[in-house]
């Protein structure tokens, strides 16, 4: 049952940033014997000549290091909503290796969706040489500042394969902290976000609807969110539908609790950290960057958007986590 009456919620999920930054129980370094799993699995699967889409998690076994794999998943789905896998030598492999381990570690969370039009299921997150707010360039094209948002999808891994020269910085935030501040400081300015924000929908004709969709839903007792602020505003121009001040002043409120040192956590992600968000509960974004002149020497970061397997009790407001659509040829 989905209810638009909001309630306080007191669960792991509700965490600030100031709080992980001391208590750093979501890093989860690697051990010798989980680093010699992942040799193990990855020599299995390149003597079968696997192809990295086909490769399931039979393919991949992790003896020592998958229990405590799913260790992390009921972290990152039932509890705080994020963790850390720090440790994978990427230097060591090839950029087809890492490709092949982080897909392999991925099957241990769930079933990998489509991240684009094109239907990428493995993405490569770098400086394209495009900025923001440039026609058909998304994010994580571009070295720009991402405002805190979440993915189509239930759940993202990135793996820093290379850091930028400077900047690019992780930030991470509990969207269920925030509801609950803004249940105390304002409680009225949660109704626009349940009440929701006019999207414009494309469907697989090719054909654009708009469609009311929350922000912030719970069902069955369980708050769920999703942040997407530019796709919010640009589908109130498309619509003709304007922001009102309280939708504006509401939308402000968040980004201000979400950009403050009280909520945000924020982290300088090195080569071989695996960074797993929720987008049911958690926000994610990143300071803008300046990468080296040198190419073998530009961030990268490997991505992939992930399904879960044992579904989330959400509302309607959720209708398109299953990835993006390919476009018809």
């Amino acid at each position: 049952m989905t209810t638009a009456q909001p309630q306080p919620v007191a669960d792991a999920s509700a965490w600030t940033g100031p709080a992980m930054t001391v208590n750093q129980e979501w890093l989860e370094p690697l051990t010798e014997t989980e680093l010699k799993d992942l040799d193990n699995a990855l020599a299995h699967v390149k003597s079968q000549s696997i192809p990295l889409l086909k490769i399931t998690q039979a393919d991949f076994l992790l003896p020592n290091l998958g229990p405590r794999l799913k260790e992390i998943l009921r972290d990152v789905q039932h509890g705080r909503g994020f963790s850390v896998l720090r440790g994978m030598p990427v230097d060591k492999y090839s950029q087809n290796d890492n490709e092949i381990i982080l897909w392999g570690i991925g099957t241990y969370f769930g079933n990998t969706i489509s991240q684009n039009s094109n239907g990428d299921l493995m993405g490569h997150v770098y400086d394209h040489g495009v900025h923001m707010h440039t026609a058909r360039v998304r994010g994580y094209m571009t070295p720009d500042h991402l405002r805190f948002h979440s993915d189509r999808c239930d759940l993202v891994a990135l793996a820093c394969i290379r850091k930028a020269k400077e900047g690019g910085l992780s930030r991470l935030v509990s969207m269920t902290a925030i509801h609950n501040e803004i249940l105390t400081m304002r409680p009225d300015l949660l109704k626009p976000f349940y009440n929701g924000f006019m999207y414009v929908v494309s469907e697989l004709s090719g054909d654009t609807r708009p469609v009311r969709v929350p922000s912030y839903s719970m069902t069955d007792g369980v708050l769920s969110c999703r942040l997407q602020r530019n796709q919010i505003e640009m589908s109130a121009e498309k619509c003709g539908i304007p922001l009102t001040k309280t939708e504006r002043e509401a939308l402000d409120l968040l980004d201000n609790l979400a950009n403050s040192s009280q909520f945000m956590l924020e982290m300088d992600l090195e080569p071989g950290d695996v960074q797993f968000c929720n987008n049911y509960v958690i926000a994610h974004g990143r300071t803008d960057f300046a990468d080296s002149e040198k190419e073998e020497e530009k961030r990268l970061m490997l991505r992939l958007w992930l399904k879960f397997r044992e579904a989330r009790p959400v509302g309607n407001a959720f209708f398109d986590f299953d990835g993006i659509p390919v476009a018809a040829e």
